[in-house]
């Protein structure tokens, strides 16, 4: 029961909270520019838990083990903070499109940094998420962790008893589409969730 004190305004009730982690995204790209994996997950109610795992070297994987669990970077970003990122979205698809490399990046707790940008590997333009851990007095980080967003094939006008289709079109920002989304998301769910705890 709470306990008001008449004129001060204050609420005495004690309040214990069990530290929640509700399962997410987790998307995978072993072709990558440096290959890995990477697991959203929301955690508590208004936190992003994003967590970036390398691939095992060659030699080491096997059909169902590819990523090192063991190694990788994570990080948590808060609702404001992948609200300030997400802002730069369209800038960001911008440079893509015009073949511009690019990156924005939110800090959290002044010596890591997390975002996403665009980068040219070979011949083409890949958008990717990025961890950058223990940032030195010159800003130069201890841990980086990227993640490349793999692309989508579209295929029109498939035929199942021919095998044949009439065009098959890259889209390029279907995983940096869903990761996006997955953030919007997110955000919309952790504030009503705080605002009715």
């Amino acid at each position: 029961m709470a306990n008001f004190l008449p004129g001060n305004g204050l609420n005495t009730q004690r309040e214990e909270r069990a530290s929640v982690n509700t399962r997410g995204l987790q998307l995978y790209n072993i072709n990558g520019f440096i290959p890995s994996t990477m697991a959203m997950n929301f955690w508590n109610d208004s936190m992003f838990q994003v967590r970036i795992h390398p691939a095992k070297p060659k030699e080491q994987q096997t059909d169902r083990e590819k990523y090192d669990y063991q190694a990788g970077a994570s990080t948590a970003l808060t609702v404001i903070k992948a609200c300030e990122l997400i802002a730069y979205v369209p800038e960001i698809k911008e440079a893509y499109k015009n073949g511009i490399e690019t990156s924005r990046y939110v800090n959290i707790a002044s010596v890591n940094l997390f975002g996403i940008g665009t980068k040219k590997v070979g011949d083409e333009m890949v958008y990717y998420v990025g961890i950058f851990k223990g940032l030195n007095e010159n800003r130069i980080p201890s841990q980086v962790m990227y993640y490349e967003f793999s692309r989508s094939n579209i295929i029109a006008d498939y035929n199942p008893e021919t095998g044949d289709w009439k065009s098959a079109e890259c889209h390029d920002s279907g995983e940096f589409d869903v990761f996006v989304a997955y953030l919007e998301a997110g955000i919309h769910a952790l504030t009503n969730a705080t605002a009715h705890s």
